[in-house]
């Protein structure tokens, strides 16, 4: 009989200590012998130390512990007792990007968000200028790029920097420990890129579009002129 054969494949990997394994195995052959409790306390063994943890450090407002956790367990194919651990820990994720993003670590946040299935809860941080700036950008000819990194490292024109999108509007750069405003932002769209270099001694506007081949050498045609200098 099929549920006596998962039954004693259950028992085994029990032994073994796969407890997941065996947790399922003892709920498919439910109904044989006392396949269902055994079931039950091989789901309570796997999910219910890391299910506890995680609900009291929400209530903490410790999110990314609770992410953790939760990050450690398998959540396909939940028992019903624990049906609610997919959307904890989106839960968690989505809180706990929120909170890195408003600390003013927004790259740290995108790892977080990016667990978030449903696209409408983090479509307004995701939406953001420090986002949207991400990637290799150049100008009409490829001769001036730009492109820059989520681990918060950028390069314009040749010049390497620390970058942090402060606005819509501000592009700072760090210089020997203090982040001072170095771009102004002109135009920022998924296609688009517009600088203007507020700099002492600087007096440059790169008008640059999006390069999606990483080795593309030029960018999209436009009206826009090369490197010009601000009138």
């Amino acid at each position: 009989q099929a549920k006596h054969m998962r039954y004693l494949r259950a028992e085994k990997a029990e032994a073994l200590g796969e407890t997941l394994t065996a947790a399922r195995l003892y709920a498919r052959a439910s109904g044989w012998m006392d396949a269902d409790e055994r079931a039950e306390a091989q789901f309570d063994l796997y999910y219910g130390e890391p299910a506890a943890a995680a609900k009291e450090a929400m209530e903490n407002e410790d999110y990314t512990l609770a992410a953790a956790l939760l990050e450690t367990v398998d959540r396909t194919d939940l028992p019903e007792k624990y049906a609610d651990l997919a959307a904890l820990y989106e839960n968690a994720c989505l809180k706990a990007g929120e909170a890195l993003f408003q600390a003013g670590k927004p790259y740290a946040a995108a790892a977080y968000f990016r667990q978030v299935s449903d696209e409408r809860k983090t479509r307004r941080w995701m939406n953001s200028a420090c986002y949207t700036i991400l990637g290799r950008w150049a100008d009409q000819k490829g001769t001036v790029v730009a492109e820059f990194l989520e681990n918060s490292t950028c390069t314009i024109g040749g010049e390497a920097f620390s970058f942090l999108v402060s606005d819509s509007f501000t592009l700072m750069t760090e210089s020997d420990g203090e982040w001072l405003p170095s771009f102004r932002i002109t135009n920022l769209s998924d296609s688009r890129l517009s600088l203007r270099d507020l700099r002492d001694g600087h007096d440059e506007r790169y008008n640059l579009f999006r390069a999606q081949d990483p080795s593309a050498e030029t960018a999209p045609a436009a009206q826009a002129a090369d490197t010009v200098a601000e009138n």
